[in-house]
């Protein structure tokens, strides 16, 4: 889950239809629309690696819909004061303070950037403090919709963490939260369990791992969900049957393992977006998806995935080339 969410560009490049790219731009067009925009600027930072994925989007809004949407380096490029900032950036990745006047911006809050705010969710000394303040329907609702997720040092250190059972490499992810660093968010401060040995994963409960400082000042641990087998879809698309995004539209390369029949499980993560209008606080049902696939249980779009869309419906289901 990430409240500032690229992708974009990775589905619009795997969908095979004009109907199919119609379909995902309108939702992002009503959205706009719901909050009274008629002009955005898609905005990466300085250091980013999502400036061609913002570009292409922002051309497709252009020549589809009509829509006045920019790619920008909000560093380097001025913004009409009467635009929304669409965010794609995270304040390790600017090259100065932000100053952006009275534009408005999606997302706007700056603490909703660190994992944090999931174990924080999760902190049963929090529970009676967010039943207050969210009702005890809603917090349950979010603690069901968010991954379960603990401070490290809560869980070192607390009795009411005792039952978590944090030394079973298998089940737990060790995640940064701090996001000042370049390094600290997405895939890159990750330790997986199960992909560990258990003195190695014992190691990082005590901080004593060599490579420690990638996980910051303030990691936090997620319980680790199993992957479903994507094996067979993955070799649909490797011969051809089903669409998959070309890295290279992205500046990107490829492995020749993505395109080869699959040697090993492949494991998949499943990308929605659910935009919220700031103007009623409508939130936009998705009708299309992006699934990443990978022969590796740490899953992200790097040279030896692959990337497809897939449908919305009673029975999710790939959109076919």
């Amino acid at each position: 889950m990430d409240f500032v969410a690229s992708g974009r560009g990775w589905l619009l490049a795997s969908l095979p239809g004009r109907s199919d790219h119609l379909d995902f731009l309108q939702g992002f067009a009503d959205w706009y629309a719901s909050m009274g925009v008629d002009r955005a600027c898609y905005a990466t930072g300085t250091v980013t690696e999502c400036r061609s994925e913002t570009q292409f989007f922002a051309q497709s809004m252009r020549e589809n819909l009509d829509f006045d949407i920019t790619a920008v380096n909000i560093d380097a490029e001025p913004v009409a004061q009467s635009a929304l900032i669409d965010r794609l950036f995270y304040r390790s990745e600017l090259a100065q303070p932000l100053r952006l006047g009275s534009c408005r911006v999606v997302t706007a809050e700056p603490w909703l950037d660190s994992k944090m705010i999931f174990a924080m969710l999760h902190d049963p000394l929090m529970t009676d403090s967010l039943t207050e303040s969210i009702g005890k329907e809603n917090l349950a609702f979010l603690r069901s919709a968010c991954i379960e997720s603990y401070p490290l040092k809560d869980a070192l250190s607390h009795p009411q963490h005792e039952s978590l059972g944090i030394r079973d490499r298998s089940q737990w992810v060790l995640k940064a939260t701090d996001v000042e660093k370049a390094w600290s968010w997405g895939s890159r401060s990750v330790v997986l369990g199960r992909t560990r040995t258990q003195d190695q994963w014992l190691d990082y409960l005590r901080g004593a791992r060599i490579d420690q400082n990638l996980l910051g000042r303030r990691p936090i641990l997620q319980r680790f969900t199993k992957s479903l087998d994507f094996a067979s879809v993955w070799n649909e698309a490797t011969q051809g049957r089903l669409a998959t995004s070309d890295p290279t539209r992205f500046g990107k390369g490829s492995r020749a393992t993505s395109h080869l029949p699959a040697r090993h499980p492949v494991t998949g993560r499943l990308g929605f977006f659910f935009p919220v209008s700031h103007g009623d606080s409508r939130t936009f049902t998705p009708r299309l998806g992006t699934l990443c696939l990978r022969q590796n249980p740490l899953t992200h779009m790097t040279d030896d995935a692959m990337s497809l869309a897939f449908r919305l419906s009673d029975e999710a289901h790939i959109v076919a080339s």
